[in-house]
């Protein structure tokens, strides 16, 4: 009862839930993060939070239902939207994880870990062709030995054995040379 009296108790819930969260104490989070969302039902990171709770619980139904509630919140944060395709991903529902990895493309175009992460998911999908593709548009924006190596596997799927050997030949040149740019700052962490 004191929670619905003062919602600044429900904010110190909130607050309480994802530091639970961080300290990997899932069942105490989700129990302060649903109290203060009987609250505060708009309150965006208590949602996003308690998305991230059910996915290492690993209950993506409820997963994907907490990141959308955030999403409905701030529909482009790119953040909510990677968490909410990753369970669409192990759930196995690569059609709706797509809308999500193609939306993060729209909003951040220049972000390599995007096309990346779009054609993991071509990938899962059996759709080689566009994951080459956007294996390709990943690498001419961040040249990583490790893109190289994962477009070159696709190539293999396709019988395409040129164009697999090019690549893990260009992989290899790459991590000789120093250049490969895996360690350069994620496009994402820029973001925020």
């Amino acid at each position: 009862m004191a929670l619905k009296l003062n919602p600044d108790y429900a904010e110190a819930k909130a607050k309480r839930g994802s530091l639970y969260y961080g300290k990997y104490n899932y069942k105490a989070a989700e129990r302060d993060l649903l109290d203060a969302l009987k609250v505060l039902p708009k309150d965006f990171k208590a949602n996003w939070h308690l998305g991230r709770v059910y996915y290492q619980m690993n209950k993506m139904p409820e997963a994907v239902e907490y990141y959308s509630r955030a999403l409905a919140l701030k529909p482009d944060d790119t953040r909510v939207l990677e968490d909410r395709a990753h369970a669409l991903s192990s759930a196995g529902n690569y059609e709706e994880e797509l809308k999500d990895k193609t939306k993060m493309i729209e909003l951040h175009p220049d972000d390599s870990n995007n096309y990346f992460a779009r054609a993991t998911t071509y990938e899962c999908m059996r759709e080689y062709r566009k994951a080459i593709d956007d294996y390709t548009q990943s690498l001419a924006r961040r040249n990583t030995c490790y893109t190289h190596e994962r477009r070159a596997q696709v190539y293999k799927e396709l019988g395409m054995m040129e164009k697999y050997e090019e690549d893990m030949k260009a992989s290899l040149e790459l991590s000789r040379s120093g250049k490969d740019e895996s360690t350069a700052p994620i496009g994402r962490l820029l973001h925020k």
